[in-house]
């Protein structure tokens, strides 16, 4: 007599860790987010950037309460007081702000994309021509190209002069002004694990954000070195 078994023939395959963090992440960019944090979390503690008449996040101090933000991120609102002009007045309406807590509003890397890359063994080649944190390039038919990565971020209507800036890989950022002197891009991308996370925004957008970051006196201490 034929055996006979309860399991489907074609049960879904469970997503790993990796996958439902950039699942998760996906389904949140260019939404609207609110974050009630304390208010002594805050206080000079996240330095914002003006690009295209909007306000973005370039940096923030260590503190996890803060890591609910990504680099790019863009303020909507700081205790429901919208159309904030400048870093300036960003600061100035957290330390006005009354009570234990601020609440701030953003709109979840609105210029990003998230995507996965899966080796099949340790050390395969991604297929990213690089130079540091710049992604120049993709190979085709490498497994960049076949994990759905674009070779031109979705804003440079076919400039070639844009192109993607790696600003997270496994969910960890990468500062945008490194003094590091070995190539932390490089590291990350040969760590363990046959997955890789990487979150990339546009170059234009990246070099305006860290120009002002870096105009800061104190920018090294937004820089999560």
């Amino acid at each position: 007599a034929a055996s006979t078994s309860n399991t489907p023939k074609h049960e879904k395959r469970k997503l790993s860790l990796r996958e439902q963090q950039v699942l998760q992440l996906r389904h949140e960019i260019n939404t609207e987010i609110r974050f009630k944090l304390r208010k002594k979390d805050c206080v000079d503690a996240i330095a914002f950037a003006s690009y295209n008449g909007q306000l973005w996040i370039s940096g923030f101090k260590p503190n996890p309460q803060l890591y609910v933000f990504h680099i790019g991120d863009q303020l909507l609102a700081i205790n429901n007081i919208a159309n904030i002009k400048s870093p300036a007045d960003a600061q100035k309406f957290i330390k006005m702000c009354a009570g234990l807590f601020v609440e701030v509003t953003i709109k979840r890397l609105p210029l990003a994309g998230i995507f996965i890359v899966k080796r099949d063994f340790e050390n395969q080649c991604l297929g990213l021509l690089r130079d540091g944190s710049s992604l120049l390039d993709i190979v085709p038919n490498s497994i960049a190209s076949r994990s759905g990565i674009p070779s031109r971020p979705y804003t440079s209507h076919d400039d070639d002069s844009i192109f993607w800036i790696i600003t997270e890989i496994n969910f960890r950022p990468l500062s945008l002004i490194s003094h590091k002197k070995y190539d932390e891009t490089a590291l990350l991308l040969n760590s363990v694990g046959l997955e890789t996370s990487l979150l990339l925004q546009p170059s234009d957008f990246i070099a305006k954000i860290k120009k002002e970051l870096k105009a800061m006196n104190n920018y090294r201490d937004y820089t999560l070195q």
